[in-house]
């Protein structure tokens, strides 16, 4: 079943006076004012990121937050101390077992230890990447390009032993599931509708597409269960898709979402969008994965290629913009507070 998170409250309004009691709690309902707007708990990088550092993401430990733009910086997630800064760029993935960290630059591949930055092993792609992903075994690591083909490269010797081209114009997206059966790999056709591939591991053949989005893919991502899948992009808004049965169960919004991220229990996803280009304005909406309602919003400075992700215990997200990172508390939102509104559905 659709949803979309812009729906207006759902009040059956029968009569007259059932009309007027819906539009006195419509008009009495709490909203935020200025003052009372949700504010970032840390701002990271102000004064050393440039603007148009938009790509950030939490460690697996959630210790450090991780920013790359011609460089990746560490910083601490708790005080926002720069840490240490290294050779690299965007995209960056981390493996499963929160060890390592996999870094691109242009064409060149490096797999380092997280915790010191050692390198382990250094590969070759044949051309500049868009995504990345590093197996949950740590064997294989698959990239997407901006030529449309997406490459599975053997860690220890360095060589590719598949590729595909998916789409004719960039892959956006590409992800190991967490059980390594599958994995997933989404692109972007400049004129015909853009879609996403699910391949079996062990065959590498595809065992499911999903389709039926709009011409500017932007970006897609696997809930840590590996039943449901986010896609977003510019011209088609944000849908949930089932794994297993390649269908659309959720329609969160129909106009252009820049970025997105599911929280790692699956039961909400946050959504970016920006709402006033001429100023450089961005909303994040957090909202109940399920059902699509909108449970908070967040308002910032912004830039196109931004960032969203959840920490790892899903209390805290983090948006970028304005030459910083910005990490905002949702622990309220998270059980045990939200449990009882959870066993409602």
């Amino acid at each position: 079943m659709k949803n979309s998170i812009f729906k207006s409250r759902s009040l059956l309004l029968i009569t007259n006076s059932h009309f007027l009691i819906g539009l006195i709690l419509l008009l009495s309902a709490p909203t935020w004012s200025q003052d009372e707007a949700p504010q970032p708990i840390l701002e990271i990088g102000k004064g050393v990121l440039q603007a148009e550092t938009g790509y950030a993401k939490f460690t697996p430990n959630g210790n450090m937050i991780v920013t790359s733009f011609e460089g990746n910086l560490f910083w601490d997630a708790n005080t926002g101390e720069l840490l240490r800064s290294e050779q690299g760029g965007r995209p960056i993935a981390f493996s499963l077992d929160g060890e390592k960290i996999l870094v691109t630059q242009g064409k060149t591949i490096e797999l380092r230890v997280i915790e010191t930055g050692k390198i382990l092993n250094t590969l070759q792609s044949p051309e500049y990447m868009l995504s990345a992903a590093i197996s949950p075994d740590n064997s294989t690591i698959l990239v997407g390009l901006g030529n449309g083909k997406a490459y599975l490269f053997d860690v220890q010797t360095g060589l590719d032993f598949w590729n595909i081209t998916w789409v004719d114009d960039r892959v956006n997206a590409v992800q190991f599931s967490a059980n390594d059966d599958f994995f997933i790999v989404g692109g972007n056709n400049e004129w015909i509708s853009s879609g996403i591939g699910i391949f079996s591991r062990t065959t590498l053949e595809p065992i499911q597409y999903l389709n039926a989005m709009g011409n500017w893919f932007d970006g897609a991502a696997l809930s840590q269960d590996d039943t449901t899948i986010l896609v977003w992009g510019l011209s088609f808004g944000a849908y949930l898709y089932d794994v297993e049965t390649g269908q659309r169960i959720v329609e969160y919004v129909n106009v252009g979402c820049i970025n997105g991220a599911i929280s790692p229990d699956s039961r909400m996803v946050i959504l970016e969008f920006t709402f006033n280009t001429e100023d450089h304005l961005n909303q994040a909406k957090l909202c109940d994965a399920k059902t699509g309602e909108v449970l908070r919003t967040l308002e910032y400075d912004g830039y196109y290629w931004g960032s969203v992700d959840f920490s790892p215990d899903g209390t805290k997200v983090l948006t970028t913009g304005g030459g910083r990172v910005m990490v905002w508390d949702i622990s309220d939102l998270t059980e045990p507070a939200g449990v009882a509104e959870w066993e409602k559905y």
